[in-house]
């Protein structure tokens, strides 16, 4: 990048920005702008230039850093649901092809991974039916085998929407898709053990 170019300028910003989120972003207004402005940076075409998508990522690094440093899931809920949702949508966009949507894509997983590691969980619905609650309210993790149900339809498949957008990718962002797999997968195999040990305990 061009010392001079607005994108220096950009991402100078959003580096401040993110250096200062809880003095910056502790009244909601200054949030809500924020989100507005870096949303329609994230709208802005596709096939520009390099710089641009390098600044389109740093901007959700840095709307993810802030959210976390203002503890946002706890004093901002509706704000903090809205960005994981839209990264989400990000993420299952597949069909958009180019390397741009393909690092902004690499990019939502980065965060979102990132925000896993913060709240362990946080991500379990994208596992769907992999992490399954059995009748005596025991959670388990799923595989084709052991799925005990009537319909051979369903003992066949197994919805997992993460997996599911993983394997759809092929470009170079697949590879974070499987380390944001694998993460949410861990953080969900020891709250089941926690919840399987309790229960054991407790009869």
């Amino acid at each position: 990048l061009s010392p001079t170019s607005a994108y220096t300028a950009k991402s100078a910003i959003l580096t401040f920005m993110s250096e200062n989120a809880s003095f910056l972003f502790t009244p909601k207004g200054n949030l809500v702008k924020f989100m507005r402005t870096a949303e329609h940076m994230l709208k802005q075409r596709m096939d520009i230039s390099m710089p641009m998508q390098l600044v389109q990522g740093q901007v959700l690094v840095t709307w993810t850093s802030v959210l976390i440093e203002i503890d946002a899931i706890s004093t901002q809920r509706k704000l903090f649901e809205g960005f994981v949702a839209l990264l989400c949508r990000i993420l299952y966009n597949t069909t958009r092809s180019g390397s741009g949507f393909q690092n902004l894509r690499l990019m939502a997983c980065s965060s979102l991974r990132e925000l896993e590691l913060i709240y362990p969980c946080l991500l379990e619905p994208l596992l769907g039916d992999l992490v399954t609650i059995t009748d005596d309210q025991d959670m388990s993790m799923s595989t084709v085998s052991s799925v005990t149900s009537k319909s051979r339809s369903t003992r066949s498949r197994i919805s997992c929407p993460l997996l599911d957008v993983a394997k759809r990718d092929c470009s170079h962002a697949g590879q974070a898709y499987v380390c944001l797999l694998l993460t949410v997968l861990e953080h969900v195999a020891v709250k089941t053990s926690s919840l399987c040990s309790s229960s054991s305990s407790s009869r």
